[in-house]
């Protein structure tokens, strides 16, 4: 399926060796109602597995903005909202984002977010439940030789993950269900690095409780 967008309406002819004054008359935007671009954003990337929806605090006069960029195989989103009581409900083609340092809110398959006007956050984790569940992220100090990063998710009620991890440190990469301090007892499951959605990924079966991300 081929999407196409149109963006913003120039002002007028530009002429970078002779920037001012900006010849050709003032384009009058088209009328909001009749064009719609937020919705038909989302519709297009509804098509490619995507779900972006937002819901309004009364009172709220501006639609919540959300970007989406990659970091070394993670997910970076950042949001701002004019009332912290508007929500944005996101689901990604992989799954429902699990943001670092957060108690996510899985509603539907998608993650509701709000609580903040101005965010920014990191999502290593997505999560598959079509349940509506609470589902905690949250990043704990490696204290061991040779671990550089560890990773808690818990709450989790038959959840299946999609796990983004580093992709530097593939060969130390340990998954362990039912975690306990120091993390020495347990068995790992078995991991199988995959391709998906552009990113490498780690997919796990359906699990409950908690789950130990390391590497």
């Amino acid at each position: 399926m081929l999407g196409w967008l149109r963006a913003s309406l120039a002002t007028g002819e530009y002429d970078p060796e002779d920037p001012q004054p900006i010849i050709g008359p003032i384009l009058k935007a088209l009328s909001p109602d009749l064009m719609q671009p937020g919705e038909l954003s989302r519709s297009i990337l509804s098509q490619y597995g995507w779900g972006i929806q937002h819901v309004m605090a009364e009172g709220d006069p501006k639609v919540p903005y959300l970007t989406i960029h990659r970091s070394e195989n993670a997910l970076i989103l950042s949001g701002y909202q004019k009332n912290e009581h508007s929500s944005q409900i996101v689901r990604t083609p992989m799954g429902a984002p699990l943001l670092v340092g957060y108690h996510n809110r899985i509603e539907r398959g998608a993650t509701r977010l709000d609580g903040q006007i101005a965010w920014q956050a990191e999502v290593r984790v997505l999560a598959n439940s079509n349940l509506d569940e609470t589902v905690l992220c949250r990043e704990l100090v490696p204290a061991m030789h040779g671990v550089h990063r560890r990773i808690l998710i818990s709450g989790m009620k038959s959840c299946s993950l999609t796990i983004l991890p580093d992709p530097k440190y593939l060969d130390t990469l340990r998954l362990l269900p039912d975690p306990a301090f120091p993390y020495f007892l347990g068995t790992p499951l078995e991991t199988k690095v995959e391709t998906a959605e552009g990113h490498t990924v780690v997919i796990t079966p359906e699990l409950d409780g908690e789950l130990l991300i390391e590497w």
